[in-house]
């Protein structure tokens, strides 16, 4: 049998339990919502690619009818895998928009942004992740948007991981 201060610790225990529970669910996005994407520019539109970091690397990428050249810093046939990767930014859904406006860009580490990306005229500024979900902010149009964070590797990458890699031949000249 369980004395009386136990069975109110054990209460207490399961409320905060139960609080914390609701908590995390109410943190997650709910499986019927549908979050918006970041843009509505569609990636195929775009023809013009330019990455500028803190460490003032400055990539340069110009689509040419179908194929990515590379043109800062160097002249050299882009890698296409890579470009596809990056363009998926116009379309990954954004969890949180709000209006840059009226809030401190310091808090969300908008007001020295890690790196900028330019695809053709839009400018999309990268701040620093959220602690939760290890989002990250970005703002874009005037807007801070909350986004999965799988991007930042391509805006921290040296040029040369932008250069199309040759492919593998054997030794009777064919493709493997």
């Amino acid at each position: 049998m369980l004395s009386r201060r136990s069975k109110i610790n054990l209460a207490l225990s399961t409320v905060v339990l139960l609080f914390a529970t609701g908590i995390y669910l109410a943190s997650e996005t709910n499986v019927g919502e549908q979050p918006v994407p970041l843009t509505g520019i569609k990636p195929e539109n775009i023809a013009q690619i330019r990455i500028k970091n803190q460490q003032d690397r400055l990539v340069g990428l110009d689509k040419r009818e179908t194929e990515w050249f590379m043109t800062s810093p160097y002249r050299a046939k882009a890698d296409a895998v890579r470009i596809g990767g990056l363009l998926r930014i116009t379309t990954t859904p954004t969890y949180l928009r709000l209006a840059a406006h009226s809030l401190d860009l310091v808090v969300y580490g908008l007001a020295a942004p890690i790196a900028f990306l330019y695809l053709d005229e839009t400018e999309f500024a990268f701040g620093s992740t959220e602690p939760v979900h290890r989002r990250r902010y970005v703002l874009v149009d005037g807007r801070i948007n909350l986004i999965d964070d799988g991007f930042y590797h391509h805006l921290m990458a040296k040029p040369e991981g932008f250069v199309a890699k040759p492919l593998p031949q054997n030794s009777e000249g064919a493709l493997d």
